[in-house]
């Protein structure tokens, strides 16, 4: 009897394990692929908020999101001396400010793709949030596009800034009033600009300090003072030019945006080395003056002797 129950009980047990084997096998099916990037749901205080007086900013997504390149990308315009303090928890952006903010003042935050979501990694193209710390949200613009002089190509992340300060030096000694970073083509558009009269600089920053460091910065002025009113504001977008740019069968086009003219025209040079100047000097005695000069590379430094 037992025997016959044993041999009864054995063919149900291995299908029962078979069919165990058989769904650990079997891969769950998908559904179609995350194409969107995140959205806002809510932010404290909304963006376009007039008498900002927080020190703090919370955005909220729909979707967990990351955030790439944030210390590369993020800018904020005007800039300040020290960045606010920008992270993600769950699905809420925070932005701390590390410095009194300038009164009546307009302030853009520009992230660029920097957010995108967890999964995927789609990003929210130039995600902006906007605010002011006056009564009013200043709205003019300045427009234009900006090539490199030795072959009239668009750089990368060139820095386009705007100066209240109208003197030459300006752009090595304090930060510009209003920031942008042309796109791929070397079109720009600087936002949230308050009226008055401005001189408007391109800069490849090297070292992201958003100040020009000749002579390895690639850099270029419009060569007039720019005078921004209500009455002259940035021009109408001249309708898209279709991207002419031809690729092999299979291959992906490199511009990604399609040209688009603007107001002013600058072309980015870099300042010529000097040929001489002094790298040192002493007085080993009373009566003698040392100076040590450079020369152009093909020749030998050689010393100045002055003796009095």
């Amino acid at each position: 009897m037992k025997e016959s129950i044993l041999r009864f009980s054995l063919p149900a047990v291995m299908v029962v394990i078979l069919a165990a084997g058989c769904a650990k096998q079997a891969s769950p099916v998908g559904g179609p692929k995350d194409m969107t990037p995140p959205d806002v749901v809510k932010s404290i205080p909304k963006s376009g908020t007039t008498l900002f007086r927080d020190k703090s900013i919370l955005i909220t997504f729909n979707e967990y999101f990351t955030l790439d390149k944030l210390n590369e990308k993020f800018m904020m315009s005007p800039p300040v001396k020290t960045k606010p303090k920008i992270y993600a928890k769950d699905k809420t952006l925070h932005i701390d400010f590390k410095e009194p903010l300038k009164d009546s003042t307009t302030y853009t935050l520009y992230f660029q793709d920097i957010i995108r979501d967890l999964n995927e990694g789609n990003p929210i193209p130039n995600f902006q949030y906007v605010f002011s710390t006056g009564s009013v949200l200043d709205s003019l613009s300045v427009t234009g596009n900006v090539v490199l002089a030795r072959n009239l190509e668009a750089g990368k992340n060139i820095l386009m800034m705007l100066y209240a300060n109208l003197a030459d030096s300006a752009p090595r000694k304090i930060l510009p009033d209003y920031l942008t970073v042309a796109d791929v083509n070397g079109y720009f558009r600087i936002n949230n600009v308050k009226a008055g009269k401005y001189r408007l600089y391109a800069l490849e920053d090297l070292n992201n300090n958003n100040k020009y460091d000749p002579p390895d910065e690639s850099f270029a002025f419009f060569d007039s003072v720019l005078s921004v009113n209500s009455e002259k504001n940035f021009k109408l977008l001249d309708p898209e030019i279709k991207d002419t740019v031809k690729t092999k069968k299979g291959e992906k086009a490199t511009k990604k945006v399609p040209f688009r003219y603007g107001d002013h025209q600058l072309y980015l040079f870099n300042a010529e080395k000097k040929a001489r100047y002094l790298i040192s000097s002493d007085r080993k005695m009373a009566y003698q003056f040392m100076y040590y000069l450079s020369l152009p590379p093909d020749t030998m430094n050689f010393r100045f002797r002055f003796e009095g």
